[in-house]
């Protein structure tokens, strides 16, 4: 995905069981994660993205790797970003 707008999602935003690229693009107002990645041997990379104002958290991942660089994170309804059965993430300004 690059320079792509998602928005109003009833539930989420981008749903995603492989690896995942996105630059510049903004992903907002879902009415679950804006963002989830699942998958043991995948991975997202955000670059310059902004993800908010969902119903849950921005970013989820399950199992999953995720590298974001610069962009933001902000005004979801539980967290920005949520890693769970050994995902992690790599968050650089």
């Amino acid at each position: 995905m690059e320079d792509s707008r998602v928005f109003g999602s009833k539930s989420f935003g981008v749903l995603c069981y492989s690896d995942m690229y996105a630059t510049r693009c903004t992903i907002e107002g879902s009415g679950s994660s804006d963002v989830f990645v699942s998958g043991a041997q995948n991975s997202a990379e955000l670059v310059d993205c902004v993800i908010r104002k969902n119903g849950s958290s921005g970013i989820y991942l399950s199992s999953v790797r995720v590298a974001m660089q610069g962009g933001t994170v902000s005004e979801n309804k539980m967290c920005g970003v949520a890693a769970y059965n050994g995902g992690e993430e790599k968050l650089n300004a």
